[in-house]
């Protein structure tokens, strides 16, 4: 008998809890439709965070295409060293990592995984100059795909302004980049960032 490959290239822990939406994900992904913006909702924030994480981790391993199958039934375009190396103990794993996907494990890549939040304002928003200052460096040339993490997508914190300085970027990027947002519901985040989100 042929052993199906599956079709989720997620931790298999992490697929179980969240099926649908790493499950929606895998499949852009492997159908070549990832699109821009997505909105992740719910209390799950770990998990959220999780999947942007293994999501860029996918999308920027520089591994990939020369790790072999293993017992779990990966094929070889839907691993990344995050994966390949899950059950493992970490500490024996991640000296093996490709030093992207280790600096993605670690939230220190400079490039492949930004998050835009609110860390630094004043008045607890995310700041215009800070949304402005993202699209100018999204603008610019990467060998990377970025993963954006925008950890509190609720309008009291993702305001108007912010959005409208970011929202053209969304919608359409100049380099490969995918926008990560999280929110408790969708009623809370701005009708013009949804709309521009899966």
């Amino acid at each position: 008998t042929t052993s199906t490959l599956t079709t989720n290239f997620f931790d298999p822990v992490l697929a179980t809890r969240q099926a649908l939406p790493t499950n929606f994900l895998s499949a852009a992904v492997l159908k070549n439709r990832l699109a821009h913006a997505y909105l992740l909702a719910g209390r799950a924030f770990e998990d959220a965070e999780q999947i942007a994480v293994e999501l860029a981790a996918f999308l920027n391993c520089t591994r990939r295409q020369s790790l072999t199958p293993n017992s779990i039934g990966f094929s070889t375009d839907q691993l990344s060293c995050l994966l390949y190396f899950s059950g493992r103990e970490l500490e024996k794993a991640v000296p093996q990592y490709c030093q992207s996907c280790r600096w993605i494990l670690d939230r220190k890549h400079p490039q492949a995984l930004v998050k835009l939040d609110s860390e630094g304002s004043k008045s607890g928003r995310i700041s215009v100059d800070k949304a402005r200052a993202l699209t100018g460096e999204l603008a610019k040339e990467s060998s990377y795909t970025r993963v954006i993490i925008v950890e509190d997508a609720n309008q009291e914190i993702f305001h108007r302004p912010a959005a409208n300085a970011i929202l053209k970027t969304m919608e359409s990027p100049r380099t490969a980049c995918v926008f990560c947002l999280f929110a408790v519901r969708e009623e809370e985040v701005l009708p013009t960032v949804v709309s521009r989100c899966q």
